[in-house]
């Protein structure tokens, strides 16, 4: 049987891998699955009871010798890891390890942006502590890696498990049932339009990008300097002369506190936080962000989507945005036309429209693409 150590850290890279883990895991596998989990997978692993070995910062060993101990119990083939925000991530301790051991390590790319920051760690080289191999969802984030210096041919576009479940559910998501889901869930909106603002946190790759500087074109009201922050303000702003047709809610990122929001969270008529966000974007009629993958789950089910970003280059972070799927904004009066658009509902995509665009977009079956790719490395090895 062929030993497989699968590092995790974050919950995009769960996401991603969560499908992978489950098939891996089934005893009917000739790949038998050691699971590492770092921050906030440790919680996610205990939630749904998936076997796993933690390491938490306060450890009295240091990293290098946890990793020696759990590399010389599993002594596996093959490294799979997920990348993370965390510039001093245990994950690149693995995959260093690997690379001097002539171990073979794949990376999982959840989404396509901050390609320079995702291997870098500490350093000023962009693929510092990057793996062999890697998975991405699709071609812009393959052209992103590759123009970066990997070899097109170590980067596999996969798809998404997430865009392969949605796809399904749009069968389940039909007028009526989204109708009674709507009733269920927001019965304040009653015939109004809903408009879903998806937030994130305002740090990750690249800190500094994430606070108000010189580059910034949109300020808010001045009073907050997180690009979320910002970015809210920016919108309400945009909407409020359409106020009294709109229910508007704002869903909360895994990683926000409500202290952090407390300052915009009244000015939306609803707050949605925790457990699956498909119901709510299937109540949605439109959506809007920053750069969240929640805006291409969101294109994923047929919906109207607008991504506000505070500096142009920005918009490069979001594959949809190129492929003519959402719409985007970085100035104030881009803001204020985009949201009249949404809110009046002219020149508006259809539906069908969405969905073709979407799948043509990101290839369909990624559980199977990257559990028949790990099998192979791992028998090639």
């Amino acid at each position: 049987m062929t030993s497989v150590l699968l590092v995790v850290e974050d919950p995009g890279a769960i996401t991603m891998l969560r499908g992978v883990i489950d098939v891996l895991q089934d005893t009917r596998s000739s790949t038998q699955l050691h699971i590492v989990a770092i921050g906030y997978a440790i919680s996610y692993c205990q939630q749904y009871s998936i076997p796993h070995t933690a390491i938490i910062a306060e450890d009295g060993d240091s990293i290098d010798e946890i990793v020696e101990k759990i590399w010389a119990e599993h002594k596996p083939k093959v490294l799979v890891v997920g990348t993370s925000e965390n510039i001093s991530s245990p994950a690149f301790v693995f995959t260093r390890y690997a690379r001097k051991r002539h171990i073979l390590s794949i990376g999982c790319i959840d989404a396509f942006g901050n390609a320079e920051y995702r291997f870098r760690g500490n350093s000023n080289n962009a693929l510092a502590f990057a793996p062999d191999i890697l998975f991405v969802p699709d071609q812009p984030t393959q052209k992103a890696f590759s123009a970066l210096g990997f070899a097109s041919k170590s980067v596999h576009v996969v798809g998404h498990p997430v865009f392969d479940e949605l796809r399904e559910k749009r069968l389940l998501y039909s007028s009526a049932y989204c109708a009674s889901l709507r009733q269920e869930m927001f019965p304040d909106a009653q015939d109004k339009m809903i408009i879903v603002f998806v937030s994130e946190v305002s740090t990750g790759l690249g800190d500094n990008q994430f606070r108000h500087s010189s580059k910034y074109t949109l300020h808010g009201s001045g009073l907050y300097k997180d690009r979320t922050s910002i970015v809210i303000e920016e919108f309400l702003h945009a909407i409020e002369s359409h106020r009294n047709m709109l229910y508007t809610v704002l869903r909360l990122h895994p990683k926000n506190t409500f202290e952090e929001l407390a300052h915009c969270i009244p000015k939306f008529n609803g707050i949605s936080s925790g457990g699956s966000i498909h119901d709510i974007l299937a109540c949605a009629d439109s959506v809007v962000g920053m750069t969240t993958t929640a805006l291409l789950e969101a294109s994923a089910l047929g919906k109207k989507t607008l991504s506000i970003v505070p500096r142009i280059e920005e918009q490069t972070w979001l594959s949809s945005i190129a492929a003519g799927i959402t719409a985007s904004a970085c100035t104030r009066s881009e803001v204020v036309a985009e949201c009249n658009q949404l809110c009046t509902q002219r020149g508006q995509q259809s539906p069908e429209y969405i969905y073709s665009a979407f799948d043509a977009l990101y290839p369909q079956d990624a559980i199977a693409n990257m559990i028949e790719k790990i099998q192979f490395y791992a028998v090639a090895k």
